[in-house]
């Protein structure tokens, strides 16, 4: 004596753990959908553990804000990493184009280490380590993904990437 309801409930349960786990194979996957290359949601899968709408995507941000947010937590802020690809680089020669470290320009390196960022960066530090006391001893593709996904860093986060990607063009264009 199974209603309807209980079906459809189950069906549907079904259904989406089985989406759920197509999802989670296709972001985890080393190389991207073509087969050459790297998959480029390197930050984005390790930020992104469950299947359902972030925090940031939820409360009102800014639009500039929000897009800079989320073109870095998905890969495809305009940085070397990124850009480096459109000309058929390796990822070690995709370097900062505005510092001496011969550093790849990642997603780390931008929000954590570029010099001329400081004073923008100061600001998100400070309170990463206010929201989380440990964030120091964090290794750095934890403390890329702590400010990218923690709900208590989403609107510093959001302004700092938007701050940073627009002191790039102005870095860029001197």
């Amino acid at each position: 004596n199974v209603s309807k309801y209980n079906i459809i409930k189950e069906l549907y349960d079904k259904m989406m753990s089985l989406y759920t786990n197509r999802w989670r194979e296709c972001i985890n996957k080393t190389e991207n959908i073509s087969g050459r290359g790297r998959n480029k949601l390197r930050n984005y899968c390790k930020s992104k553990t469950e299947y359902k709408a972030e925090h940031y995507c939820k409360i009102i941000l800014a639009p500039k804000h929000r897009s800079a947010l989320s073109r870095f937590r998905c890969g495809v802020a305009p940085i070397r990493i990124e850009t480096g690809r459109y000309e058929h680089l390796v990822e070690n020669e995709r370097l900062c184009q505005l510092c001496n470290l011969n550093a790849v320009e990642s997603e780390v390196h931008v929000l954590m280490h570029y010099t001329q960022y400081a004073v923008l960066r100061q600001p998100l530090l400070d309170r990463a380590y206010t929201v989380n006391p440990n964030f120091n001893s964090l290794n750095e593709t934890d403390k890329l993904s702590f400010v990218l996904t923690d709900p208590n860093m989403c609107r510093i986060s959001a302004k700092t990437c938007c701050d940073i990607l627009n002191s790039r063009i102005f870095y860029l264009c001197k």
